[in-house]
Protein backbone atom coordinates (compact mmCIF):
# COMPACT_ATOMS: atom_id res chain seq x y z
CA UNK A 1 0.00 0.00 0.00
CA UNK A 2 1.78 3.50 -0.72
CA UNK A 3 1.28 6.60 1.09
CA UNK A 4 -0.78 9.50 0.43
CA UNK A 5 2.56 11.37 -0.90
CA UNK A 6 2.95 8.41 -3.63
CA UNK A 7 1.84 10.62 -6.39
CA UNK A 8 5.07 12.55 -6.01
CA UNK A 9 7.37 9.76 -6.69
CA UNK A 10 8.40 8.78 -10.31
CA UNK A 11 6.79 5.41 -9.86
CA UNK A 12 3.82 6.86 -9.67
CA UNK A 13 1.12 5.88 -12.29
CA UNK A 14 0.80 9.16 -14.58
CA UNK A 15 1.71 9.18 -17.99
CA UNK A 16 3.91 11.59 -19.10
CA UNK A 17 4.99 12.48 -22.66
CA UNK A 18 8.52 13.75 -23.48
CA UNK A 19 10.31 14.89 -26.34
CA UNK A 20 7.72 13.32 -28.01
CA UNK A 21 7.05 9.90 -26.61
CA UNK A 22 3.92 9.05 -23.89
CA UNK A 23 5.70 7.10 -21.11
CA UNK A 24 3.52 5.27 -18.50
CA UNK A 25 5.22 7.16 -16.21
CA UNK A 26 8.31 10.15 -14.93
CA UNK A 27 10.54 7.00 -14.29
CA UNK A 28 10.29 5.33 -17.66
CA UNK A 29 10.67 9.20 -18.99
CA UNK A 30 13.76 9.51 -17.27
CA UNK A 31 15.66 6.35 -17.82
CA UNK A 32 15.09 6.19 -21.34
CA UNK A 33 16.44 9.49 -21.72
CA UNK A 34 20.09 7.75 -20.56
CA UNK A 35 20.09 6.80 -24.70
CA UNK A 36 21.35 8.89 -27.50
CA UNK A 37 18.68 7.20 -29.62
CA UNK A 38 15.00 7.97 -30.22
CA UNK A 39 15.22 4.55 -31.47
CA UNK A 40 16.19 2.81 -27.80
CA UNK A 41 13.94 5.42 -26.36
CA UNK A 42 11.00 4.03 -27.52
CA UNK A 43 11.87 0.76 -25.77
CA UNK A 44 11.18 2.44 -22.77
CA UNK A 45 7.66 3.82 -23.71
CA UNK A 46 5.22 0.78 -22.18
CA UNK A 47 7.10 -0.34 -18.70
CA UNK A 48 6.35 0.58 -15.12
CA UNK A 49 8.73 2.01 -13.31
CA UNK A 50 10.78 -0.96 -12.36
CA UNK A 51 11.43 -2.06 -15.56
CA UNK A 52 12.14 1.18 -16.78
CA UNK A 53 14.99 1.10 -13.94
CA UNK A 54 16.46 -1.79 -14.64
CA UNK A 55 16.33 -1.28 -18.15
CA UNK A 56 18.37 2.14 -17.53
CA UNK A 57 20.92 0.31 -16.06
CA UNK A 58 21.69 -1.67 -18.94
CA UNK A 59 21.48 0.55 -21.65
CA UNK A 60 24.98 2.46 -22.92
CA UNK A 61 24.35 5.79 -21.26
CA UNK A 62 24.85 9.14 -23.21
CA UNK A 63 28.28 10.55 -23.18
CA UNK A 64 26.82 13.73 -21.89
CA UNK A 65 24.48 12.19 -19.39
CA UNK A 66 26.20 13.59 -16.20
CA UNK A 67 25.85 16.78 -17.39
CA UNK A 68 22.34 17.13 -18.19
CA UNK A 69 20.74 14.60 -16.52
CA UNK A 70 19.07 16.93 -13.48
CA UNK A 71 17.70 19.48 -16.05
CA UNK A 72 16.01 16.42 -17.83
CA UNK A 73 14.50 15.30 -14.43
CA UNK A 74 13.68 19.02 -13.61
CA UNK A 75 11.69 19.11 -17.14
CA UNK A 76 9.93 14.97 -16.98
CA UNK A 77 8.84 16.60 -13.58
CA UNK A 78 7.55 19.38 -14.77
CA UNK A 79 5.74 17.74 -17.69
CA UNK A 80 4.36 15.15 -15.39
CA UNK A 81 2.72 18.01 -13.19
CA UNK A 82 1.88 20.17 -16.25
CA UNK A 83 -0.34 16.81 -18.08
CA UNK A 84 -1.95 15.58 -15.15
CA UNK A 85 -4.02 18.41 -13.42
CA UNK A 86 -5.30 15.90 -10.88
CA UNK A 87 -1.78 15.75 -9.21
CA UNK A 88 -1.35 19.35 -9.99
CA UNK A 89 -4.02 20.03 -7.18
CA UNK A 90 -2.50 17.36 -5.10
CA UNK A 91 1.06 19.11 -5.27
CA UNK A 92 -0.43 22.40 -4.50
CA UNK A 93 -1.92 21.39 -1.76
CA UNK A 94 1.33 20.43 -0.40
CA UNK A 95 2.01 24.10 0.65
CA UNK A 96 5.04 25.09 1.90
CA UNK A 97 5.78 21.97 3.49
CA UNK A 98 9.85 20.97 2.92
CA UNK A 99 9.77 17.78 0.57
CA UNK A 100 12.33 15.14 1.18
CA UNK A 101 12.51 11.67 -1.10
CA UNK A 102 13.36 9.50 1.78
CA UNK A 103 13.97 6.31 0.86
CA UNK A 104 15.87 2.92 2.35
CA UNK A 105 17.53 1.41 -0.75
CA UNK A 106 20.51 4.00 -0.47
CA UNK A 107 19.43 6.90 -2.91
CA UNK A 108 21.18 9.72 -1.39
CA UNK A 109 21.47 11.99 -4.84
CA UNK A 110 17.59 12.26 -6.01
CA UNK A 111 16.48 11.67 -2.03
CA UNK A 112 17.48 11.09 1.72
CA UNK A 113 18.45 8.48 3.75
CA UNK A 114 18.14 8.69 7.31
CA UNK A 115 18.10 12.36 6.73
CA UNK A 116 21.33 12.53 4.84
CA UNK A 117 21.34 13.23 0.94
CA UNK A 118 20.95 15.77 -1.44
CA UNK A 119 17.37 15.18 -1.94
CA UNK A 120 17.13 16.32 -5.73
CA UNK A 121 14.15 15.31 -6.28
CA UNK A 122 12.44 17.14 -3.36
CA UNK A 123 14.00 20.31 -3.85
CA UNK A 124 12.58 19.93 -7.65
CA UNK A 125 9.49 19.03 -7.11
CA UNK A 126 9.36 22.69 -4.32
CA UNK A 127 10.63 24.50 -7.12
CA UNK A 128 8.02 23.63 -9.35
CA UNK A 129 5.44 24.04 -6.68
CA UNK A 130 6.72 27.62 -6.63
CA UNK A 131 6.29 27.88 -10.75
CA UNK A 132 2.67 26.91 -10.46
CA UNK A 133 1.92 29.37 -7.72
CA UNK A 134 3.11 31.98 -10.34
CA UNK A 135 1.20 30.77 -13.10
CA UNK A 136 -1.65 31.08 -10.63
CA UNK A 137 -1.03 34.21 -9.96
CA UNK A 138 -0.81 35.39 -13.42
CA UNK A 139 -4.19 33.86 -14.16
CA UNK A 140 -5.61 35.36 -11.09
CA UNK A 141 -4.02 38.98 -12.35
CA UNK A 142 -5.42 38.38 -15.64
CA UNK A 143 -9.06 37.84 -14.13
CA UNK A 144 -8.77 41.18 -12.17
CA UNK A 145 -7.83 42.91 -15.34
CA UNK A 146 -11.10 41.46 -16.93
CA UNK A 147 -13.17 42.20 -13.93
CA UNK A 148 -12.01 45.79 -14.21
CA UNK A 149 -13.21 45.96 -17.38
CA UNK A 150 -16.44 44.37 -16.96
CA UNK A 151 -15.78 40.66 -17.92
CA UNK A 152 -15.56 38.60 -15.24
CA UNK A 153 -12.94 35.46 -15.28
CA UNK A 154 -15.43 33.14 -13.17
CA UNK A 155 -19.25 32.11 -13.59
CA UNK A 156 -21.65 32.33 -11.25
CA UNK A 157 -20.97 29.37 -9.22
CA UNK A 158 -17.34 30.18 -9.38
CA UNK A 159 -15.90 28.24 -11.94
CA UNK A 160 -13.13 29.39 -14.35
CA UNK A 161 -14.77 30.36 -17.67
CA UNK A 162 -12.93 28.82 -20.70
CA UNK A 163 -10.57 31.01 -22.71
CA UNK A 164 -13.19 31.13 -25.52
CA UNK A 165 -15.92 32.30 -23.59
CA UNK A 166 -13.59 35.03 -22.57
CA UNK A 167 -12.86 35.86 -26.14
CA UNK A 168 -16.34 36.12 -27.09
CA UNK A 169 -17.21 38.55 -24.46
CA UNK A 170 -13.76 40.66 -25.43
CA UNK A 171 -15.50 40.12 -28.85
CA UNK A 172 -18.66 41.45 -27.96
CA UNK A 173 -17.43 44.58 -25.69
CA UNK A 174 -15.23 45.38 -29.24
CA UNK A 175 -18.10 45.49 -30.87
CA UNK A 176 -20.11 47.81 -28.95
CA UNK A 177 -17.14 50.07 -28.45
CA UNK A 178 -16.96 50.19 -32.71
CA UNK A 179 -20.89 51.11 -32.73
Amino acid sequence: MHSTAFFLSNFYPSKVKYDGIEYLNSEAAFQAQKCSRKSDRLEFENLNPSEAKRLGRKVKIREDWEIVKLDIMKNIIREKFNQNFDITLKLIETGDNYLEEGNTWGDIIWGTVNGKGKNLLGKILMEIIEEIKEEFSKIDTIIEKLDSINIKGKNEVGEFKSFAEILNELAFKWNELEK
